[in-house]
C-alpha cells in the first residue's frame, strides 16, 4: 500500500468512480489516437488500459486492409453551363451506356 501523502500513514486504496473512469478513456483516446475508440471498454482503469493493445491491434488490421490508389484522379470541378451541348450527351451516354438505343 501506498503512504498518505498527508501523515505518512498507509490509507486504503481510492474507489474509482464512473466519471473517473470516463476521464481515463478520453486520456487514452486522446494519447492514442491511431486506435479503434469502440474497443477502448473496461468497468476499471486496469481494465481500459488492457483494452489499448487489442484497439491498436484492430486499427493496424483496418490500416492494412484499406487499398487507396497511388497518385488516385484528382478531383476536377465542371461547369456544366458553359459545356457545349455534344459534350454534355457525350457525357451523358458515357456515364450510362446502358441507356443507349
Amino acid at each position: 500500500m501506498e503512504d498518505d501523502a498527508v501523515g505518512g500513514q498507509i490509507s486504503s486504496p481510492s474507489i474509482v468512480n464512473a466519471e473517473d473512469i470516463a476521464a481515463v478513456r478520453e486520456l487514452i483516446l486522446t494519447l492514442h489516437p491511431a486506435i479503434v475508440p469502440e474497443l477502448i471498454v473496461g468497468d476499471s482503469i486496469a481494465a481500459l488500459i488492457a483494452s489499448v493493445i487489442p484497439a491498436q491491434e484492430a486499427y493496424n488490421r483496418i490500416v492494412a486492409n484499406v487499398r487507396v490508389p497511388a497518385g488516385g484522379n484528382p478531383v476536377t470541378v465542371v461547369d456544366v453551363d458553359a459545356m457545349p451541348t455534344y459534350e454534355k450527351i457525350r457525357r451523358g451516354l458515357k456515364t450510362h451506356p446502358s441507356r443507349v438505343p
